[in-house]
């Protein structure tokens, strides 16, 4: 809460050296505490913070949101706890000291070290959406109340351009008992005189939560939009519809790549990129960029620092269905292997929830020969692509804040709000990574706002020494050393599921998969043991898609038979894989809760219920038969039907049936 100004009247100091001082003084003798920040006390603070992020209209759009006089970046913390994965934050001080205890705790954080009121600051620094200034003008001191006066009304002068949209801040209020003489107390009709000058009447005052102070919110006014502004808004809406576009604009990937695919059907490309680029708020693009893409290996080997191969591509390998309780389509996958490397790319650029690595020339994609060219793959799901042409690929222009890292391995991409992609495509990327020994114990880049379980599962396999950096939504990182390493199977982004369309890509060469599976356990501390006793039912929430429409019936059937009806989304990862490892059979719908198998003991037995689309269930039931799991598959009859993505289709399951089956292996 230390931040400059110039000091008001003859013969004093700068107002902002007195607050500094105070400020590194208590630093210095409480430490990161709440009295360290001249707080009373940890609720009062939290209090304060959840009034400073009423500012926002909600909380799910993205923000930049620069918190002026920051410390040690409490706020952030809070900002984290609260799971507001739509915040973009930059916090500023005058404080050296503050910030290196900020810097400490949120490596991955901005943190701008400014004096914003000295004449040389350069303020573009702290452009944001919205600005906070909390306890920033509530302690005077040994200053003047004219003094003080003068150093908030210099302070707010110089931020308020930096706002696009509005700032908040927090006086002392002058309704009180009596006024100390160390705080600034304010009267509202004197404030407000000064902002509605500074800023206009878009202007609240907030005094209703509890303490002595209140809080000044204010807005800019957007001003009525222009006649072009209005055409424009008009014709898209005629495009895209406006529910769509409104998810698309909270960072949704595939509401994204719907948008684009809408206006590249109707209008020319130039015409849709920049319809797309204006209705997401990106930055101009004056010409369209278009980039080579890549097979990952190739541009490691071409371009990289470090290229190590660690197993051969092209050997051929089966994958047989397993064993199947009524209709489906199933067969055994014929699959060949893939290179397995570890890389590292010298000045490489990677975007929030992108699957590609950006280069000078080019983009690099893991595929490899014959993969991505044997299907039709919507490369534009990628949020760094607007529309892929072949080999050229139309990039869209970067937004955000960009962070500037030295070394780190990325986990970003789009998959990684899917638990089950988290668990099959990006861990054991990773895992297999650090099993060799070319890669230090580095940082590793993630999407921040994934599901806490994702970050869980990832902090418990780190080795020693490596820790995690959240990239924002919609930001993006220039890393100084990118280390990188392929997934065991081919993963389309967004395939066409057409006659092209083969399972057998995805799936991955069952024992060098296996390998990988016991280093996480040996990891998780869960290694070789008997299976437990509990009986599990995975069950699956019904607004979900592969809905089990009669799900109530079978979880009662479950239940009555001494199987837990769970809901893994409700506990935390070490919960997840205390369950499995405690299993003696686990039960339930084919989803993302079946990968917890990977932490079940060898021998446990394991029933997926399913519709009769059976054709790609190998890709992941023969990785767990591969590491011990019995698996059986109960299929029903489908409730729906969906062309392009058939594996998606509802169904019911026999209840006679289903309980026949508990009999026969229970009875075992």
């Amino acid at each position: 809460m230390t931040m400059g100004g110039p000091g008001h009247g003859a013969g004093t100091d700068r107002a902002d050296d007195v607050i500094l001082a105070h400020g590194d003084k208590a630093l210095q003798l409480l430490g990161d505490t709440p009295g360290g920040a001249h707080w009373p006390n940890q609720a009062d603070r939290l209090r304060r913070f959840e009034v400073m992020l009423d500012l926002l209209p909600d909380r799910l759009q993205p923000v930049v949101l620069c918190d002026l006089g920051c410390g040690t970046g409490e706020l952030l913390a809070h900002i984290r706890a609260l799971g507001l994965h739509n915040v973009s934050y930059v916090g500023v001080d005058r404080s050296a000291l503050a910030l290196e205890h900020a810097a400490r705790k949120f490596p991955d954080a901005r943190f701008v070290h400014l004096d914003v009121n000295a004449g040389d600051a350069d303020l573009r620094a702290i452009e944001c959406d919205y600005l906070v200034a909390n306890g920033l003008f509530t302690a005077k001191w040994e200053l003047s109340h004219e003094q003080m006066r003068g150093f908030m009304e210099q302070t707010l002068a110089r931020v308020w351009p930096m706002a696009r949209r509005g700032m908040a801040f927090n006086v002392m209020s002058k309704v009180v008992d009596w006024e100390r003489e160390d705080l600034f107390h304010l009267g509202m009709d004197e404030l407000a005189a000064f902002l509605h000058r500074l800023a206009g009447r878009r202007l609240t005052f907030r005094a209703d939560y509890g303490l002595y102070e209140y809080t000044a919110y204010v807005l800019k006014d957007p001003g009525p939009p222009t006649p072009a502004e209005s055409s424009a808004r008009d014709e898209l809406t005629d495009l895209v519809p406006a529910a769509l576009l409104q998810q698309a604009r909270h960072n949704h990937v595939y509401q994204q790549q719907f948008v684009k695919q809408l206006l590249l059907d109707k209008l020319s490309v130039p015409a849709a990129f920049d319809r797309y680029t204006r209705a997401l708020d990106l930055p101009h693009a004056r010409a369209l960029v278009t980039k080579q893409l890549t097979p990952l290996r190739d541009a490691v080997r071409s371009h990289g620092i470090h290229f190590r191969e660690l197993a051969r591509a092209g050997d051929a390998f089966e994958v047989p269905p397993p064993r199947v309780i009524g209709p489906g389509n199933h067969r055994t996958l014929l699959g060949r292997t893939r290179s397995e490397f570890i890389g590292c790319l010298p000045d490489a650029r990677v975007r929030s929830r992108s699957s590609v690595i950006e280069l000078d020339e080019i983009i690099a994609l893991d595929y490899e020969a014959g993969e991505l060219s044997s299907i039709d793959d919507r490369l534009n799901l990628d949020p760094a692509i607007f529309q892929v042409d072949g080999e050229t690929a139309l990039m869209l222009p970067a937004g955000g804040n960009e962070l500037a890292l030295d070394e780190v391995f990325s986990l970003v991409g789009t998959h990684t709000w899917a638990f089950g992609h988290w668990l099959w495509e990006y861990l054991p990327r990773y895992v297999a990574a650090t099993m060799a020994a070319d890669l230090p114990a580095i940082p590793v880049l993630i999407d921040q706002g994934m599901p806490a379980q994702h970050r869980q599962a990832l902090a418990a396999l780190l080795p020693p020494g490596a820790s995690i950096i959240e990239l924002p939504p919609a930001g993006r990182a220039r890393v100084a050393r990118l280390w990188c390493a392929p997934t065991p199977m081919y993963m389309p982004l967004f395939e066409h599921m057409n006659e092209r369309f083969r399972w057998d890509l995805l799936a991955a060469e069952p024992r060098r998969f296996a390998r990988v599976v016991a280093e996480m356990n040996r990891r998780l501390g869960r290694e070789d043991g008997a299976p437990g006793v509990r009986r599990i039912y995975l069950a699956r929430r019904e607004n979900r898609h592969r809905k089990l429409v009669n799900h109530a019936q079978i979880e009662a059937l479950a239940t009555r038979h001494g199987f837990d009806v769970v809901y893994p989304e409700d506990m935390d990862f070490a919960g997840q894989v205390r369950m499995a490892r405690d299993a003696e059979w686990i039960v339930g719908p084919e989803g993302s809760a079946m990968f917890l198998a990977f932490f079940a003991a060898a021998g446990t037995r394991l029933c997926i219920l399913n519709h009769p689309y059976t054709l790609g269930l190998p890709v992941l039931t023969g990785l767990l038969e591969e590491i011990g799991i019995d698996v059986t598959v109960m299929t029903g009859p489908a409730a729906s039907s969906n062309a392009e993505l058939p594996h998606f289709i509802d169904y019911r399951i026999d209840p006679e049936g289903f309980e026949a089956f508990l009999l026969a292996v229970l009875a075992r």
